[in-house]
């Protein structure tokens, strides 16, 4: 099965957004990863997973299916990045430093 436009794009966003955390403060310590896709009616839906190099634990699928307008028009996958990098440690060990 040959790739849509629409989950190019949304390969595209996710590439983006794990760059820019790596260039950020965060360096490569979160990340997001698509761990399942699927379509139906000529609509993509995905799962990601949001991952926590130091503290695996943290590890988290996101809340159900993301379909391709949540993914690119309402920029879902930054919403859900952002809640897990706030409610992780990361700050506190940030500013001891």
């Amino acid at each position: 099965m040959a790739k849509t436009k629409s989950e190019k794009k949304v390969n595209k966003i996710v590439k983006a957004i794990n760059r820019s955390l790596e260039k950020d403060v965060f360096k490569n310590r979160f990340w997001i990863r698509q761990v399942k896709k699927a379509r139906a009616d000529g609509i993509s839906f995905f799962i990601f997973e949001m991952k926590d190099r130091e503290d695996p634990s943290r590890d988290k699928i996101m809340h159900g299916w993301i379909d391709e307008f949540e993914a690119t028009m309402f920029r879902q996958l930054d919403i859900e990045i952002n809640n897990f990098i706030v409610t992780s440690d990361f700050w506190t060990k940030y500013k001891k430093n």
